[in-house]
């Protein structure tokens, strides 16, 4: 059978599984989940907490409320409108300025990773990033971070995204310091544990509410990789389970929870690094699986994720040569990040790398040759470049060039800047339309006045998600 063909019946596959999954969701209130086995009170010396019972899930019920305002739906005529506006802030924007707006670079090499040193302060004038992305190290108290945060956005004519990897377990950043007070967030493998999506749902709102107090609008998380090779080098307890579709329900709920609390939601790594026996941070890896397989298996958490509204979806630098017709990285593939994961998954968002100074890219392409081979096979954001004032050159030459075309870069701007607006960092002014009106507002809820860190209300979700992952 022809590729095309195959990839046309899986589509019309995911088409019948979603409209099945829309009408379930018609006729039900609550989503289905296996129940856990009935404990007897007392038998393993964990007190009984009485709960209220509610017709509804926690996903359905209000909950408290969110610590900045949750953007609202928007309807299709007002969609419209926003992509013109869009339209006209990428057309505002130099060619400097909009091929900055693809890099997201970390500030750790600055001498005092806790402040906005003169090194940073020149990296935003220079390059115009798109985002920052912040480690342990800038995170040590709420007040520190708070500022650092503030001081970023200050300094940036674009609001930015502000990025973290806060997956919980062994990658727990606001817990680096030990004096950040932050509630200290569980395994993805123990909320899979649970089987209870709900629990992975009031989690994430936990984790995103204690995010935004801090100013970070942007989580890099939730892992949708299947843990199917216990030798597994990278993901282990970084992954929800073993089964697509236990890890396809945490990962769809999880989506849900950031947003509800106003943080951007990252799918990773596409499209599966679950089942590789080398670590991309260190060297190359690949898969051996088929196009069937991938859809069977690898795939479905995608797909739950994306169905969920999953505004961003990182890139694995995992070759899957049956599929690509080579070795390349999946980041440098365009067969897998255009016409699988745009074309037949669906997914019109915004397409992020791993970063990009991963063992799986430097030790085998320079540097220019990774920001051109992963802008050419359709990403957006450029996370962490070796040199980003280097690559955002390399972006502006190669479009003077003809390398890449103008086209191709405003694609992937506008996505950028459309998210920006629908996450509400940026603020449409009504008057973007008419002759001379500011195009944009920055948000003032950027780093919101609120501050909800390390409560009580969050660490009674952290234990209840430990008693019954045992």
């Amino acid at each position: 059978m022809e590729r095309h063909e195959y990839v046309t019946k899986k589509i019309h596959r995911f088409s019948q599984i979603t409209i099945g999954t829309l009408l379930f969701a018609a006729c039900a209130t609550t989503p289905s989940v296996e129940t856990p086995p009935e404990r007897v009170p007392g038998t393993d010396g964990v007190p009984e907490r009485t709960v209220p019972e509610s017709p509804l899930s926690p996903r359905e019920q209000p909950g408290p409320d969110p610590i900045t305002p949750v953007p609202e739906e928007v309807p299709e005529i007002e969609r419209m409108r926003i992509d013109a506006v869009v339209e006209r802030v990428v057309a505002s924007m130099t060619l400097e300025e909009r091929a900055g707006q693809l890099i997201m670079p970390a500030i750790l090499s600055t001498g005092n990773p806790t402040a906005v040193t003169p090194q940073v302060k020149d990296l935003i004038d220079q390059v115009r990033p798109g985002g920052i992305i912040l480690f342990g190290p800038n995170l040590e108290t709420p007040g520190q971070t708070r500022a650092l945060v503030m001081e970023l956005q200050a300094l940036s004519p674009v609001p930015l995204f502000v990025a973290v990897d806060q997956e919980g377990g062994l990658v727990d950043r606001l817990s680096s310091s030990g004096v950040m007070g932050a509630t200290r967030v569980p395994s993805a493998a123990q909320v899979g544990a649970t089987g209870d999506a709900d629990l992975a749902f009031e989690l994430a709102r936990v984790v995103a509410r204690e995010l935004r107090s801090l100013g970070i609008n942007m989580n890099l998380a939730p892992v949708a990789d299947i843990q199917t090779n216990a030798q597994n080098p990278v993901i282990g307890t970084r992954a929800y389970g073993n089964e697509p579709d236990l890890v396809a329900e945490m990962v769809g709920a999880t989506v849900q929870g950031f947003h509800r609390e106003s943080v951007i939601a990252v799918l990773k790594h596409f499209p599966g690094h679950g089942d590789t026996s080398n670590d991309t941070h260190n060297g190359a890896a690949s898969v051996a699986h088929s196009l069937e397989r991938l859809y069977d298996v690898e795939f479905v958490p995608f797909v739950r994720g994306i169905e969920s509204g999953a505004d961003v979806v990182m890139t694995a630098h995992v070759a899957v040569p049956a599929v690509q017709g080579n070795d390349l990285p999946a980041t440098f593939s365009r067969t897998l990040i255009t016409d699988l994961l745009r074309g037949a998954l669906g997914f019109d968002g915004v397409v992020m790398t791993d970063a990009l100074m991963m063992g799986a890219l430097v030790n085998y392409y320079r540097e220019d040759e990774i920001i051109l081979r992963a802008v050419s096979a359709g990403s957006d954001l450029l996370l962490r470049p070796s040199d980003p004032r280097a690559a955002r050159d390399l972006l502006v030459s190669s479009v003077e060039s003809g390398e890449i075309s103008l086209g191709r870069l405003n694609e992937s701007v506008a996505r950028i800047v459309r998210l920006k607006f629908e996450r509400g960092l940026m603020v449409e002014t009504g008057e973007a339309l008419s002759a001379g009106g500011p195009l944009f507002l920055a948000s003032e809820e950027l780093v919101p006045v609120k501050v909800a860190i390390g409560i009580e209300e969050h660490m009674a979700v952290v234990e209840e998600i430990r008693r019954r992952s045992r």
